[in-house]
């Protein structure tokens, strides 16, 4: 799987740097809990994938990181899951086509569509998961706004901060990255994060956010 923007965005921009338990849900060849442990030097850094080749490449890539003694992978179905003790935080770049075309590329498929973890079915399962406020980030399509924040809210998980994403500033917006906190919240923060002035060329805020991940930034 290639490194993508939204797995980028969200491993950035998540607020686990107080976390000392994080647990990566679908962590692909482990990106998020990279950038998770690369963030927070005193997390340890629990990530689940479903696919057993990504989740070898997983170990292999965290292996090979400095932070490998800190991140544990595991190659399981997130809805079998259970831990004896919860998170402090939640993070999860989630499947979510739902009805589009499924990629012949069973690996790809997997990673992209709604069929192993839904939205309704993360919702479930995050809060049993997680302390009492503890946090869960993800990053979504912009559509899909609409359907989080009620399944969150039912379960007791509160919207705590989001940005929305625009790829430049002529375009509409595209991805939400949202974190929601077990627990009542007051006032969420909300704002909005441009990527790029034109292609290829970056934004200030972007390349902020994102510099530490980033070799040529």
């Amino acid at each position: 799987m290639k490194v993508s923007t939204d797995g980028v965005l969200l491993g950035a921009w998540a607020p686990i740097e107080k976390s000392t338990s994080i647990l990566d849900i679908g962590t692909g060849t482990g990106l998020l809990a990279l950038m998770a442990a690369q963030r927070n030097p005193s997390a340890l850094i629990t990530a689940i994938e479903i696919d057993s080749d990504a989740a070898a490449q997983a170990r292999e890539n965290a292996d090979a990181s400095p932070w490998g003694e800190r991140i544990t992978i595991l190659s399981a179905d997130v809805r079998e899951f259970s831990s004896q003790s919860p998170f402090d935080a939640i993070i999860c770049n989630p499947p979510y086509f739902t009805r589009s075309l499924r990629n012949p590329d069973e690996a790809r498929a997997t990673a992209r569509h709604d069929d192993t973890l839904s939205l309704e079915e993360l919702t479930t399962l995050a809060p049993s998961l997680l302390a009492d406020g503890g946090s869960v980030s993800i990053v979504l399509p912009i559509e899909r706004r609409a359907d989080i924040i009620p399944l969150m809210t039912m379960r007791g998980l509160f919207l705590l901060q989001q940005t929305t994403v625009l790829p430049t500033q002529e375009k509409s917006p595209t991805r939400i990255l949202m974190t929601f906190r077990k627990g009542l919240t007051a006032h969420p923060r909300s704002d909005k994060l441009c990527i790029a002035l034109s292609p290829g060329v970056y934004t200030e805020e972007y390349r902020a956010l994102t510099k530490d991940f980033y070799l040529y930034f």
